[in-house]
């Protein structure tokens, strides 16, 4: 069931505001990145909600907040350390420890079809080793990021501009010259409504959220990589649940990722509320925009992880 609450952020040792059965034989505490009524927390809030109904007696989960009840880019260690059971964090929330989990975004695959290929073995390998978690799926797939501007641009030049960003798209708006910024979701409106940046990277959806559509005069199309909101497990917790408890966070998780489709779908329809709300998108020529992007990509990835970049760029890429 559901609580409301409000948040104190010194510890995660917090009253939960989202509580599941309190006579379940397990119950696991989940931390997000994002404030649970927003976009980009629809599909954490449909997994414990999927859990909630189908746990029963065997498994429940405590939701102890989002970005009030912990810093963001501190959710990736909390999971690795067992401070929160489960994590809902984008994969450049946590690439100081796993630099190889940025190539989730540049994946050509489905979730689906990824988890087919020896890149998902890998990965899965990788998130023990690294974050001492268990990678329990993703969310995401198919949603695009976007270049939002609070003025146009007529080249592929950002100098002199300041862009907020993550480790998503970093290399890629250095690349073109713009002094960037790296803050949490909650300070962008704040940056925005002060002028002290002129963009920022982020999805295609959220915007209206935020309120960030306030300050936003423009967009770059087309839509680069793709989002990955990866559900982690530490790994103690994992291994210490029973076979029935491992199947009820499996199949819910299963359940949500057969609703990306639904997800992105959504990210479209709010492409065309930016447009209606005047939004202008900008569009370079010659594919110019997207071949600029997946080269700084990979480079950048290639270059932080030399012993596995290359090989999961051949097992996440499509042949031609």
């Amino acid at each position: 069931m559901r609580k409301t609450g409000i948040w104190a952020a010194a510890t995660v040792a917090l009253a939960a505001i989202w509580t599941s059965p309190a006579f379940a034989e397990t119950q696991l505490r989940a931390i997000g990145v994002f404030n649970i009524n927003s976009t980009p927390a629809v599909p954490l809030q449909e997994f414990l909600d999927r859990v909630e109904e189908t746990g029963g007696d065997t498994l429940s989960i405590n939701y102890l907040g989002g970005p009030s009840a912990m810093p963001p880019f501190e959710v990736g260690s909390a999971v690795s350390r067992g401070v929160v059971d489960i994590a809902y964090v984008p994969g450049s929330f946590y690439t100081a420890q796993m630099p190889e989990v940025e190539v989730l975004r540049m994946s050509e695959y489905s979730v689906a079809e990824l988890r087919e290929t020896e890149a998902w073995s890998m990965l899965q390998d990788l998130h023990a080793e690294k974050m001492n978690s268990h990678l329990l799926g993703i969310a995401g797939e198919g949603i695009e990021f976007h270049l939002y501007l609070t003025k146009p641009v007529e080249e592929m030049d950002l100098t002199g501009m300041n862009i907020r960003v993550t480790p998503v798209y970093r290399p890629f708006f250095e690349e073109l010259g713009a002094t960037v910024v790296r803050t949490s979701p909650g300070d962008v409106y704040t940056a925005l409504e002060r002028g002290t940046i002129d963009g920022y990277g982020w999805a295609s959806f959220g915007l209206f959220d935020f309120g960030w559509d306030e300050f936003t005069t423009h967009r770059v199309d087309p839509g680069f990589y793709q989002t990955d909101f990866n559900f982690l497990v530490n790994l103690e917790t994992w291994n210490g649940l029973s076979d029935d408890e491992k199947k009820v966070l499996t199949d819910a998780m299963a359940w949500v990722e057969e609703r990306n489709v639904i997800y992105a779908d959504n990210a479209r329809a709010e492409l065309a509320r930016q447009d209606e709300a005047g939004i202008e998108a900008i569009t370079f020529a010659d594919g110019q925009w997207l071949a600029k992007a997946k080269e700084t990509g990979w480079a950048h990835i290639e270059g932080l992880a030399p012993e596995h970049g290359p090989r999961l760029r051949e097992l996440v890429t499509i042949a031609d």
